[in-house]
């Protein structure tokens, strides 16, 4: 009899076993694809997608296999929102700019110069102007959105001597690489030259330059450093960023499923996207001090005459892009973009303004 009951109680668990909707042997894995505009040793995959990825395995079970791979692989780099969109690959992550006139509204963020200090604050800025704005989500149709961030900041670069002013820079020819750069540019009254990051080094390198002004992050990735010596913070604009899987294939998603994508990502992962940036622009800083590259900071002062040049001119060129949209009310919006970003800058620092 009592072999009888144990033999009822193994019985009973090997069907719990098998009926269980982790574990069970029948039933096949969910297997995604995903492409990001960062290639596999860049520290947002390093230090937060393929962390990601492996920590839905381990929540589901191994019933969701989400398999990254770099760019150019699955679509050309540039067309990684249609991807998704057409359901190509499921998961993709790149920047709204990348697709000009796709997401006007959503480029808000990159209109709203020096108000946050780090790629952190303006995730947080990002997401929770997101999520209390129903003409950016709805940008984003066909898409579920996982998490939001921003690019890391434009800054000043120089070849043969620190700068601290305006005055420092009137004589310089300064190279960026895109249009709300050259309107920066333009603003301060200094002299622009649109170069791709990737030309940048050999431009300057040809006397075409005399500084840059780009994000920290590319001047080792493009050899810029090997010319320039000297940076002048002054956490110019951010660009917005967009991380999100194609609708359709979210609704087909068990409800379960869903969940653990849910609690995995959000404020929480666009926080982490945003961490991971500022942590590699800070390891990059490290490696540049130790070749003798100097850092210094816009003076309070000097950085009030940048911002009451340079928020105008990007606010009337984002006014001119979103013209055809239709929004009703655009300067409330502007308004609310950048009450968002001073919000989550005083967050994370108890300042205002980056």
């Amino acid at each position: 009899m009592k072999f009888r009951n144990m033999a009822t109680l193994a019985l009973c668990g090997v069907l719990s076993f098998a009926a269980s909707p982790v574990l069970a042997a029948k039933e096949r894995p969910v297997r995604l694809t995903m492409t990001t505009q960062y290639m596999d040793r860049h520290p947002v995959v390093q230090k937060v997608f393929k962390p990601w990825i492996e920590e839905v395995k381990k929540r589901t079970g191994g019933r969701v296999l989400i398999t990254l791979y770099n760019p150019n692989t699955l679509c050309p780099e540039g067309e990684i929102l249609d991807a998704v969109l057409k359901g190509q690959v499921d998961i993709g992550q790149h920047f709204c700019a990348r697709n000009p006139g796709r997401m006007p509204l959503n480029t808000v963020i990159g209109k709203i110069p020096m108000t946050v200090s780090s790629c952190q604050a303006g995730a947080l800025g990002y997401w929770n102007l997101w999520h209390d704005s129903p003409e950016l989500q709805a940008e984003y149709k066909g898409l579920h959105v996982l998490g939001l961030h921003t690019t890391a900041a434009c800054q000043v670069h120089t070849k043969n001597k620190p700068v601290a002013t305006l005055d420092d820079l009137a004589s310089l020819r300064l190279l960026g690489a895109s249009k709300d750069t050259m309107v920066i540019i333009n603003a301060l009254g200094l002299n622009g030259i649109m170069q791709p990051m990737t030309d940048m080094y050999l431009a300057m390198s040809r006397n075409m330059g005399d500084a840059a002004m780009v994000p920290v992050a590319p001047l080792r990735s493009y050899k810029i450093n090997e010319s320039t010596k000297h940076t002048l913070l002054f956490h110019g604009i951010m660009g917005s960023c967009w991380f999100a899987m194609n609708e359709a294939k979210w609704n087909s998603l068990p409800p379960d499923v869903q969940q653990v994508l849910t609690e995995t990502t959000g404020e929480a992962i666009s926080m982490a996207l945003g961490r991971a940036l500022d942590d590699g622009e800070k390891e990059d800083r490290v490696l540049l001090e130790k070749e003798g590259h100097t850092f210094s900071d816009l003076a309070p002062d000097e950085r009030m005459r940048w911002r009451e040049r340079i928020q105008p001119a990007l606010k009337a060129s984002w006014l001119e892009e979103i013209e055809k949209s239709g929004l009703a009310d655009p300067d409330a919006l502007y308004a609310k973009a950048t009450e968002a970003m001073e919000r989550a800058e005083t967050a994370l620092t108890g300042k205002q303004g980056g």
